[in-house]
């Protein structure tokens, strides 16, 4: 499996960081009162949005990852969460570069694995 690399930063900024867990509730609407609700599975990924500042051989070295070593994001790889530590993760969508004056925003979209 696929390891963040650590000539990668290792923690995201927090301005531009969110976490969003799956929801795992399944609804019936009714002909008349409440719907009702029951679980729908126990194993429950959560989706992080996450900002890094990258240099521009950082961002070749991002890239190079998404690319090869995740297989365009098709493979889970482990990934330094900021609160709870090594998880495994997939990209939901290939990253977002802004570049700056004197270096790169990366903006990604993670999904972590229960």
């Amino acid at each position: 499996m696929a390891v963040w690399p650590a000539t990668l930063p290792q923690a995201p900024l927090t301005d531009g960081f969110s976490e969003v867990p799956q929801d795992g509730t399944l609804r019936t609407e009714t002909d008349i009162g409440p719907s009702k609700t029951r679980q729908r599975f126990t194993a429950l990924a959560s989706y992080y949005t996450v900002r890094y500042v990258m240099t521009t051989a950082q961002k070749s070295t991002c890239i190079t990852f998404y690319k090869t070593d995740t297989k365009g994001g098709s493979l889970a790889f482990t990934w330094p969460h900021p609160e709870t530590g090594n998880v495994q993760a997939r990209f939901l969508s290939p990253p977002k570069f802004t570049p700056r004056e004197t270096d790169v925003v990366a903006d990604l979209a993670l999904e972590v694995l229960p």
